[in-house]
């Protein structure tokens, strides 16, 4: 399950002490400037407006941009495309895929992590919709809750001031993320997840303390060092998806001041943002 939720994990950061550095500044030569934030998707906003200088970034910038625009992610069209997505192929459903031996693993599984949900009510789901279930209640023991998403508060917030808000990628781009890719390598690492419980759940607490002390280096660590991972997982959920995203960034900075919010384990790494955003010329630097 490495191969999943490592890198699921790995792209979602907590925003919490002001030492942490997962608020920097975005500048250059005649443009104003802007800011990048990495964030923990399944945090409260109250997390994130304890790090110093959001707030007050917040009215300094003419816009929010985030992964994807949420306010759209929540219409009906948008929850119809994400839940079309997660969806398996009628051959290669849950039962089709997992014995029974591994079925039973799954029910116990999400009685522990997702409320008792039955198997029966996932079965039509990609085994990568399974695990992002299980790992959000793996999170759910190092987190206050989620009543007030990051991501989507901060959009809303940004609307409420008149703000622009859009996405990096579309509904169905992240979609394709999070559950493209080869069916029978998802069940193999929903069963890996299964089978190694305990050991994810020393990841999950690993990658947690990492994010709230704003230390990126030891998330990309965590990712570097898992060798079990699916790289082409990796590419598709974080890599391809920075490259995307530094192209529509190098021509939105230049004119507007912008406050950019992913996922922080987007942020390090020789293909990470900090570094791309460099090498298109831009200065980043840690907010003050």
């Amino acid at each position: 399950m490495k191969k999943l939720i490592t890198v699921v994990l790995a792209a979602m950061a907590v925003a919490l002490p002001s030492s942490a550095q997962l608020l920097w500044k975005i500048s250059g030569k005649d443009m104003p400037e802007s800011y990048l934030l990495g964030t923990y998707h399944l945090a409260d906003y109250a997390a994130v407006d304890s790090l110093t200088g959001v707030s007050a970034v917040m009215e300094r910038v003419s816009g929010v941009i985030g992964e994807i625009d949420f306010m759209k992610a929540t219409l009906v069209e948008g929850q119809q495309t994400m839940a079309a997505a997660a969806l398996a192929p009628a051959d290669s459903t849950l039962s089709v895929v997992l014995s029974q031996i591994q079925l039973d693993s799954l029910q116990m599984t999400l009685d522990k992590y997702a409320g008792g949900i039955k198997v029966g009510q996932l079965d039509a789901m990609r085994p990568a919709f399974a695990a992002m279930m299980i790992e959000v209640g793996r999170a759910a023991e190092f987190t206050d809750g989620f009543s007030s998403p990051v991501d989507m508060t901060i959009q809303t917030m940004a609307l409420e001031r008149d703000k622009t808000v859009t996405g990096l990628e579309t509904i169905e781009d992240q979609c394709q993320a999070l559950f493209g890719g080869d069916i029978v390598a998802q069940a193999e690492s929903l069963v890996w997840g299964m089978n190694h419980d305990q050991e994810m759940r020393s990841t999950s607490r690993r990658i947690f303390d990492a994010y709230i002390h704003g230390d990126l280096n030891e998330i990309l660590s965590i990712i570097e060092e898992d060798k079990s991972m699916d790289q082409a997982h990796t590419e598709r959920l974080i890599h391809l998806r920075n490259a995307d995203w530094l192209r529509v960034l190098a021509g939105m900075l230049p004119a507007a001041s912008l406050l950019i919010v992913v996922g922080a384990g987007h942020l390090p790494g020789e293909k990470g943002l900090i570094k791309g955003l460099r090498k298109l010329g831009f200065e980043v630097t840690p907010n003050d």
